[in-house]
């Protein structure tokens, strides 16, 4: 072998050692590690009821709360909320199923109100034409026991033809709510202009 090689391998090996050496010396001066609290082990053989004994049970609301809360309808602005996106978003090709499927919500003057809408839009409807509308407020404008009249605040977006940038606009929409039996129906539909 020549001396060039030898000298090579015998800084290879020296760095072995030396990478040895500090592994070995790391290994041995490195800190204890904490060691963690024992907590005992479940006994899987106790009774189920002393383990829900021991669950704390919320109290239940009082009477006067559940009456407040059938007073003032928190669901009422959510149930606004999400008529005016699902309202709001059709397109001539889709077959207005979304106003469909809102029907539930209806009273019958809404209901035919949104047949005559798609009836008429039908009957004109050539090119492409649709509408994306997203809730970003909303709030009363008039409560009693038996009607509400909600405002919804929307961001709209209209397509048309082929177009893919669409138009965007903020629009209101008023409803107007009736009371019918323990539901809230949307009687009356309007977007502000």
């Amino acid at each position: 072998m020549n001396t060039r090689k030898k000298i090579i391998i015998a800084f290879i090996l020296i760095g072995l050692v030396v990478l040895l050496a500090v592994g070995l010396i790391w290994w041995l001066l490195r800190p204890e590690p904490a060691s963690l609290p024992e907590t005992p082990l479940a006994d899987v053989n106790q009774p189920r009821q002393e383990i829900l004994d021991q669950i704390t049970q919320l109290p239940l609301p009082s009477t006067e709360r559940l009456e407040a809360e059938q007073q003032y309808p928190l669901d009422l602005k959510q149930q606004a909320f999400l008529f005016a996106e699902r309202y709001g978003s059709y397109s001539n090709q889709g077959g207005y199923k979304n106003l469909a499927d809102l029907k539930s919500l209806m009273t019958s003057k809404m209901i035919n109100q949104v047949d005559d809408f798609t009836t008429e839009t039908r009957l004109s409807s050539g090119d492409y034409e649709g509408y994306d509308t997203r809730a970003l407020t909303s709030e009363f404008l008039e409560f009693s026991e038996t009607r509400a009249k909600v405002s919804v605040g929307t961001q709209r977006f209209h397509y048309q033809g082929d177009s893919a940038n669409p138009e965007i606009f903020y629009q209101d929409l008023t409803l107007y709510l009736v009371k019918a039996g323990n539901d809230w129906k949307i009687d009356e539909a309007y977007w502000e202009k």
